[in-house]
């Protein structure tokens, strides 16, 4: 684990969902993910919604995970 891995980062591998798979599901380059994933504000409404479905996490859940 490196130090850039937070709390997002985290619970997306801890729900079996790794940066590779997450780029294939959201259709983004793997620099584009680990962009977004090093500031999880970047990710837009319904790719928030498509990480939702991967992890059966609501939108609260992910918008308390990314902002607090």
């Amino acid at each position: 684990m490196t130090k850039k891995d937070n709390k997002f980062s985290k619970t997306l591998r801890f729900h079996g969902v790794s940066k590779r798979d997450l780029g294939t599901h959201l259709n983004l380059s793997q620099p584009t993910i680990k962009a977004y994933c090093e500031n999880p504000q970047m990710f837009r409404l319904n790719q928030l919604k498509k990480i939702g479905k991967l992890t059966d996490l609501k939108l609260n859940e992910l918008d308390d995970l990314i902002s607090g």
